[in-house]
């Protein structure tokens, strides 16, 4: 039976107020995630804090979280800047039960809590200065020098990451908030990859996603439109989908322009994957080449040089090599 049109208008106020609550929260996120916060006076978190992630991430290792004696930890607080007084390190390193670096959303607490002190640190490279600091906590941590150097590339990675949503702010502003949670959740996936980016950001993202549900109009019916159309894109690219496909199907749900940047970000990560693969097959010629080992740390470095631009690029690299190795048999 068609909708009154008194009873269509009452729907269309009651969606604008919820959709306008859900955009003010959704801003202040942004500028909260774009900017440093004030220092953390949290306790520190338990293993049982970050249990459910150990589950998503690892399902066949087992994950614990290390950390020094308290007051060791307090200790090390009082060589930060006064930013950090009367504060305890926020957040764990966690690992599984080799030892690896597992990401996990304490490791997000733990970079936020150094990041807090950006505009305090002594130096003109704040960011690289909040890094030293949580280099100096991972070497007073039980932890070994694989895991330390996983969790400062993860760090880098999750630094330009806020670069980048803060370079994005503005033009953030001229989508709506449902194209804006799409676009934030590809760019996070793009710049973590999608373990850490779920470890990291799974339960905001589901917050999120209750709150656009929550504001539809038919409260009762836990379905959103540009949620289910991004679940529906993301199936069809899993089945094979062309390019072109996906372009027409991301127009028709959030529009030209956020289409156009989600391309883009597709485009990245498919170069990196091209560059990586054939990086791979001269990594690999290097391994069984019959050089020594001191020639072929050598080699290798001297490729990954050859084959990416950047330092975080090259670090990405010698982490996924890392990886690799671990799960080659």
């Amino acid at each position: 039976m068609p909708v009154s049109e008194r009873a269509r208008r009452r729907r269309v106020i009651r969606l604008g107020f919820g959709l306008g609550a859900v955009a003010l929260i959704l801003l202040v996120s942004l500028l909260v995630l774009s900017g440093p916060r004030p220092a953390v006076k949290r306790a520190v978190s338990t293993t049982a804090s970050v249990s459910s992630h150990a589950t998503k991430l690892a399902k066949d290792q087992a994950i614990a979280t290390v950390g020094a004696d308290p007051s060791a930890n307090q200790t090390f607080v009082h060589t930060l800047p006064e930013q950090f007084e009367n504060t305890a390190v926020d957040g764990e390193i966690t690992v599984n039960h080799d030892g690896m670096l597992v990401p996990s959303r304490a490791i997000r607490d733990l970079f936020d809590y150094f990041l807090t002190g950006i505009g305090h640190y002594r130096g003109l490279d704040q960011q690289q200065a909040a890094r030293q600091s949580l280099a100096r906590y991972a070497v007073k941590q039980p932890v070994n020098g694989e895991a330390r150097s996983d969790l400062l590339d993860l760090f880098d990675d999750y630094v330009r990451l806020k670069n980048r949503l803060a370079e994005e702010s503005k033009s953030f502003a001229s989508v709506d908030f449902k194209t804006r949670l799409a676009l934030m959740r590809d760019m996070r996936r793009a710049e973590l990859g999608s373990v850490a980016a779920d470890a990291f950001y799974s339960d905001t993202e589901s917050a999120s996603a209750t709150l656009t549900q929550s504001a539809a109009p038919d409260a009762g019916v836990p379905t959103d439109p540009t949620l289910a159309a991004a679940q529906t894109i993301a199936e069809a690219k899993a089945k094979g989908a062309s390019t072109s496909e996906i372009q027409r199907m991301r127009v028709d749900a959030f529009g030209s322009r956020a289409a156009e940047r989600l391309s883009t970000l597709d485009d990245r990560r498919q170069d990196w994957r091209r560059r990586y693969a054939d990086y791979a097959e001269e990594r690999d010629a290097i391994k069984t080449s019959g050089l020594a080992p001191a020639d072929k740390r050598a080699a290798l470095a001297s490729l990954r040089s050859q084959r990416f631009d950047s330092p975080g690029q090259r670090k990405r690299a010698a982490a996924l090599d890392r990886i690799a190795a671990r799960t080659t048999p």
